[in-house]
């Protein structure tokens, strides 16, 4: 559960529950602990107030600490969070374990350019001003297959500009990865 939080931000009850296959009283627990937080936000499609679940800073700590996870995916916000969540279930479970969260890809990114600056200077310097001017980005997350393809996942919002989702793709490209991208 905690490496599902860690990896997506925001999980919903029936995720917890019937995904991960986490009780009631544990969930109640974690909770009570100060490891995770119960947190509403507006359905816009209903209408109405949803709730969906989070990581402390505490249980970021317990996952550092404890369980030797890092790399927490930045959350974005319930509904973002949520498809991805979404998306990260519908994976096998094997490829769950290969899930690389955006600043991870960020870290490829680096490394990939550091490699460039010693063997193709050129193509560094012109990544390189595409990354300082934001128009290239990581992905929100995504997995490694048991054939060895990378597969980025972005979560696309009705806010995002064509900017945004070229500089997503610019990324993938770069690194050649397969991009899909999710609308919330």
């Amino acid at each position: 559960m905690l490496k599902a939080f860690s990896r997506c931000g925001y999980l919903d009850l029936k995720m917890i529950k019937e995904n991960l296959k986490i009780a009631d009283r544990r969930i109640t627990n974690f909770q009570r602990d100060g490891y995770i937080e119960k947190v509403s936000y507006l359905n816009k499609e209903t209408k109405n107030a949803e709730f969906s679940y989070r990581l402390t800073e505490k249980g970021k700590d317990l996952c550092t600490n404890q369980l030797n996870i890092e790399n927490f995916y930045r959350s974005s916000s319930p509904v973002h969070d949520l498809v991805l969540a979404k998306n990260y279930f519908s994976i096998k479970e094997e490829y769950r374990d290969s899930w690389i969260t955006e600043s991870q890809f960020r870290n490829m990114f680096q490394q990939h350019m550091n490699k460039l600056q010693v063997n193709d200077h050129d193509k560094w310097q012109e990544l390189n001003n595409l990354w300082e001017e934001n128009l290239i980005s990581p992905p929100d997350g995504g997995y490694i297959t048991n054939t060895g393809t990378v597969i980025a996942v972005e979560i696309v919002t009705s806010s995002y500009r064509k900017e945004e989702i070229k500089a997503k793709e610019i990324f993938a490209k770069t690194l050649k990865i397969q991009y899909n991208q999710l609308r919330t």
